[in-house]
């Protein structure tokens, strides 16, 4: 049986000015672009495009820039697990996502409304490994989760904000592939910790934080983005202060034909709505995310969706994604760092 989404209530949206949404179109992977190239693409001034971006950033409307990583380039799997919350009290549900916050194998963390009521990014270097992670979380957390599922990203498509502006574009930076290890040494990962979390910052600002010297900075960050281990860097919206609500659908499928799923992955890259597809191993297939600013505009997506592929798409379901608590796409390390015990079980 097919689940439909519920509808929320939100804030009244933020209104943006053109220039403003082609300036966040323009950001979304590419976050690190200088004011000057992003003016010279939409024909105003530079001063234009950081006056408006700067009021962007006041409104809480950007949260922040942060590099996008290929953590296969790493040796790192990609995980994700799906909960559902027993009725806890408040205060103890923000003590058990402060604790995946904390979590040295956690990089994402979503609160969501609908099957499950959090999601979580976890990397680990094996199978094994992640075996004893996830047993970890579940003796901590006890009955406090009465739910849990559990799958593999192989393959993830990041892409452009079109909503936006209704733009055709099909630019992705694409997750995964072979799994691999490249060399890196501490000054590596310490410039990667700071990208990851202000992706914007200049390579001065990084060098006088790190105690570099700016060339270097430069010189790792150009190499990484050689090696393929930085992929881009991206811009996280609030998308509640915009009008949006940010739904995520998982998709089960007949596997009629390889090519088939090709059409659907291509099909899903020029809607634009879509922010995010997901090539998964596990309870679901294929996954994607959409910002719309209604029901009905997500309805007619999924409509659209079962009337063009009705051999291929068997079941969904969906849910909204109500906030990304934390985002560090940085598992640096993973296995050498012990996790913090901020959790405690009553």
């Amino acid at each position: 049986m097919l689940k439909e989404v519920r509808p929320i209530p939100g804030p009244d949206a933020a209104v943006l000015s053109p220039t403003q949404a082609r300036i966040l179109s323009a950001l979304s992977l590419n976050a690190r672009a200088p004011y000057s190239e992003i003016a010279e693409q939409m024909g105003v001034s530079r001063q234009a495009v950081k006056y408006n971006h700067d009021l962007l950033l006041s409104r809480g409307i950007i949260e922040s820039h942060y590099a996008l990583l290929n953590i296969v380039k790493l040796g790192l799997l990609y995980h994700r697990v799906f909960l559902h919350v027993a009725n806890i009290s408040p205060a103890a549900e923000r003590k058990l996502i402060e604790y995946f916050r904390r979590h040295p194998s956690v990089g994402w963390v979503v609160e969501q409304d609908g099957p499950w009521d959090l999601a979580l990014a976890v990397w680990t270097r094996s199978m094994s490994v992640f075996e004893r992670v996830l047993d970890d979380m579940m003796f901590k957390m006890g009955r406090q989760v009465d739910e849990k599922r559990v799958s593999y990203s192989a393959r993830i498509y990041h892409l452009k904000h079109k909503f936006l502006t209704q733009e055709t574009n099909f630019d992705a930076l694409e997750v995964g592939g072979e799994l691999a290890q490249v060399a890196l040494d501490d000054t590596d990962y310490e410039v990667l910790g700071v990208l990851t979390q202000t992706g914007r910052k200049s390579f001065s600002e990084i060098g006088a934080q790190l105690g570099i010297s700016p060339k270097v900075v430069e010189y790792r960050t150009r190499r990484m983005l050689d090696l393929g281990v930085i992929l881009g860097f991206n811009v996280k919206l609030n998308h509640g202060r915009l009008g949006y609500t940010h739904h995520k659908i998982l998709l089960e499928l007949s596997y009629a034909s390889k090519q088939k799923i090709a059409q659907l992955i291509r099909h899903l890259k020029q809607l634009t709505f879509t922010v995010c597809i997901t090539r998964s191993i596990g309870f679901s297939d294929l996954e994607f995310e959409l910002m719309v600013r209604s029901n009905s505009e997500f309805n007619a997506v999924m409509k659209d969706l079962r009337y063009t592929f009705p051999d291929l798409i068997q079941n969904y379901t969906s849910f909204i994604i109500l906030k990304e608590t934390y985002i560090n796409y940085l598992p640096a390390k993973v296995e050498a760092f012990p996790i913090q015990k901020i959790y405690q079980e009553k």
